[in-house]
């Protein structure tokens, strides 16, 4: 009875999976929006990216951790990945009025991805709290669950200081050919960072939405870095 309850208040308070559960199908919403708009520069066509992201960002079904070391949450995604960053720039493009965007354009927007990722770590508090509910357990006495509960707390509060962080990295060549020849180039880089509350996961799921929005603001970011570069060049 003892194990078993040392067990179920190990797993609530420092938020470890017995189950060994995937990291979820990561659902992409494009919800975030530029700032800007423009002047309407001409039409263009905007195809899919080049997939160049390295294997590790392209894992599936991987065992959900919590780790110190950040694990990639981005690996499985719906849509795919280019497809969402295709959509993406097509979107922002209608909105800001930088380009019209049509199949029949002499521009054409394309490029590769060399990063595209949104991994999660945990804080050393999250395994800090472990340590006062192991001594309550150890400390123990056959029907008296006193100092079990003593040390369920302070785990308590040891849990509620750990704020796992999301990061997303995007990193990206984007070119631009008219009639087939090349007129601009660059390279877009940038990283966004988030924190919430431990308290916050009631599920790997949770984690999964959570990261998805964190990308979105990433993906969106370099997004209007890219136009606002665009808009200050004469195609």
């Amino acid at each position: 009875m003892m194990h078993n309850q040392f067990l179920l208040l190990l797993c609530i308070f420092s938020c470890v999976s017995p189950f060994g559960c995937s990291v979820p199908k990561m659902m992409l919403n494009h919800e975030n929006q530029i700032a800007h708009t423009y002047e309407t520069m001409d039409s263009i066509r905007i195809v899919l990216f080049q997939d160049n992201r390295p294997d590790e960002e392209r894992i599936e079904y991987q065992t959900a951790v919590n780790s110190l070391s950040p694990q990639i949450w981005s690996g499985l995604t719906s849509p795919e990945m280019m497809l969402f960053v295709q959509n993406s720039l097509v979107e922002e493009a209608n909105r800001s009025h930088l380009f019209v965007v049509s199949d029949e354009a002499e521009l054409e927007l394309s490029g590769y991805v060399n990063s595209m990722k949104v991994d999660r770590r945990v804080t050393f508090w999250r395994y800090a709290a472990i340590i006062p509910l192991t001594i309550g357990i150890l400390a123990s006495e056959p029907g008296d669950l006193t100092n079990l509960w003593i040390g369920a707390g302070v785990s308590l509060i040891f849990s509620s200081l750990d704020f796992p962080i999301l990061t997303a990295t995007v990193d990206y060549h984007a070119i631009i050919k008219r009639n087939g020849i090349q007129i601009f180039e660059t390279d877009i880089k940038l990283q966004k960072e988030d924190k919430y509350s431990s308290w916050s996961e009631w599920g790997w799921q949770d984690v999964s939405i959570m990261a998805s929005k964190v990308l979105d603001q990433a993906i969106t970011e370099s997004i209007s870095m890219l136009y606002e570069e665009i808009s200050s060049t004469n195609l």
